[in-house]
């Protein structure tokens, strides 16, 4: 007997005994046509005659019947609804063992609103069990949280060595489930899910990895494993891999820069990690240029600035996010280039970000800027689609949403398609969608996000007539002059934005943009090469190229 606690005592079924009670079984059917061939499932009903939850303890020979039960036929999912279960005895065995271990709130969740369909048992000691789940979303959780815990308790009812679980969908009829009930069972999956992702931050807030990543001001989740790497980051992907793994040695200062929500922070915060991780007597900080500057100015005011150089000077690497915010902060920038110099001399790693290349820092000291560009400078472009719906699916599957929903692929393309710019953005999108899913109970469908965010825009596909109208709108040149021998500067300048437009995102080969404007492929690319460089040292002109871009994708999404 297994002791469940609190006066409760389980009669299991020893493999001797059930072995016994299979052959008393198997000759009460031999005598009974009526049951002919159901000898397995007789000796299961036997089986399941002794699964109870007594007050004291009954022998097992004592609750041996006198002649064999027969499994009724199965009822149909509608009516096993509405009827007793012929497991419902094992199956109230199994409930009870299991909200021993589990929380009301789990249990109730989780746990009560499953049903037991079929139970097989072998003669080899082992059973197959059949479990039915009012919706995917709960099928998946419960496999993946529960399986285990459950095979133990048919175990020990059932008194098999081994069981295999099935998991499958109950199919029932529509009127079973009320809108009440849904809308109880939604409520409820949302509360738990909230409580255990709020737990799960909480734990990373409060006990991150290590005490030196606590004290390094790196984020647990920015790391190497979770950058998604593509064509439009490739390059300041393995050239910041290659700086984690011999800081101070290989590119040094390191400069990375594009525009916003792009994985900026998210990278130079992964050299730090795998710092840490591969070089233990490393120091590492990372600071945003605004904490920088609140610390100096705090340093100032309490005259403790020989802590504060001493907090910024004795570390190995140095990581500053968003430096072109040290514009017109003469007092910060005096400071971070003494920083600096004193971090480099030594050998020591200093990674920097912005949004712009540094000769694009206007008001930014030349000394600072020369010495910036003493490195490796990249930058970070523009994700593609593919990219995109490679990041949500990372994100989907980081955050555990694989197993409470199927993932369509024309609602990830859909979302890509509303944030070409954006990363950050792009993951709001998704934020928002899986909220209203979870807390909702509503399908990770089209349906849903139609709802949400309206329809797509069908009405127009992106081609090379669409780029020439929208820079004929933005600056006036017609597209008859784009593709004509004028050379004037204005028109040169709005043939090279088209022309840029047609290579980022039509992905045209340089031939075939040529035929569109009637030029050597040779030109085509002079022109597109051309306004890429200029683009990384002017940010008025790049702001011009981004809205270029930024239309030419809301046109057609």
């Amino acid at each position: 007997m297994n002791e469940l606690g609190k006066g409760f005592t389980l009669m299991s079924v020893s493999p001797v005994v059930w072995e016994n009670r299979r052959r008393h079984t198997k000759q009460g059917n031999s005598q009974n046509p009526a049951s002919k061939g159901l000898s397995l499932q007789g000796s299961l009903q036997v089986a399941l005659s002794h699964v109870r939850l007594d007050v004291g303890g009954i022998p097992e020979e004592a609750c041996l019947p006198e002649t064999p039960a027969v499994v009724p036929e199965r009822a149909s999912p509608a009516s096993q609804a509405t009827s007793a279960s012929p497991y419902a005895d094992l199956w109230q065995g199994v409930q009870q063992l299991l909200s021993e271990s589990l929380s009301p709130p789990s249990f109730q969740t989780w746990i009560r609103p499953l049903s037991l369909d079929e139970v097989d048992l072998n003669t080899n000691g082992s059973a197959s069990v059949r479990i039915l789940a009012t919706s995917d979303f709960t099928r998946g959780y419960v496999k993946n949280h529960y399986n285990v815990m459950m095979q133990k308790a048919f175990q020990a009812l059932l008194g098999v060595k081994e069981v295999a679980i099935t998991w499958e969908l109950a199919d029932l009829p529509a009127e079973a489930f009320p809108t009440p009930h849904i809308q109880e069972r939604a409520n409820q999956i949302a509360d738990c899910v909230l409580e255990q992702d709020a737990k799960l931050k909480q734990a990373e807030a409060s006990q991150p990895w290590t005490p030196r990543t606590l004290a390094s001001g790196l984020q647990p989740r920015y790391t190497f494993e979770q950058f998604v790497v593509g064509p439009f980051n490739h390059f300041a992907h393995a050239a910041a891999l290659a700086i984690a793994e011999q800081p101070g040695i290989a590119y040094n200062p390191f400069f990375i820069h594009g525009s916003v929500g792009l994985g900026k922070t998210h990278l130079i915060q992964a050299i730090g990690h795998y710092a840490l991780r591969h070089h233990p007597n490393l120091t590492v900080r990372y600071v945003t240029t605004e904490t920088f500057t609140n610390d100096l100015i705090q340093s100032i005011a309490t005259k403790k600035m020989n802590e504060f150089r001493d907090k910024y000077r004795k570390i190995d690497i140095l990581i500053v996010d968003d430096i072109q915010f040290l514009e017109g902060k003469e007092k910060t920038q005096e400071e971070i280039f003494h920083t600096f110099n004193a971090l480099h001399g030594l050998s020591k790693q200093v990674i920097l970000s912005s949004d712009r290349p540094p000769k694009a820092l206007a008001r930014l000291e030349e000394r600072l800027v020369s010495r910036f560009e003493w490195g490796l400078i990249v930058d970070i472009q523009l994700p593609d689609l593919e990219a995109r719906k490679a990041i949500l699916r990372k994100k989907a599957e980081r955050e555990g949403m694989t197993l409470r929903f199927h993932l369509d692929d024309e609602v990830m393309t859909y979302l890509a398609e509303q944030s070409p710019h954006n990363i950050r953005e792009l993951e709001g999108h998704f934020n928002k969608l899986a909220a209203v899913c979870m807390l909702e109970d509503k399908p990770f469908s089209m349906t849903t996000v139609e709802a949400l965010f309206g329809k797509p825009q069908n009405s127009k596909r992106l081609d090379e007539h669409v780029i020439l109208e929208l820079v004929h709108q933005i600056t006036g040149i017609t597209a008859k002059e784009l593709k004509g021998t004028h050379r004037a500067k204005d028109v040169a300048h709005a043939r090279h934005l088209a022309i840029y437009a047609c290579r980022e995102l039509l992905d045209l080969s340089f031939p075939k943009i040529g035929k569109i404007f009637s030029r050597q492929h040779s030109t085509i690319l002079y022109s597109y090469e051309k306004l890429k460089e200029q683009i990384k040292q002017n940010s008025l002109l790049k702001k011009e190229v981004d809205n270029l871009l930024q239309k030419c994708q809301n046109q057609c999404y």
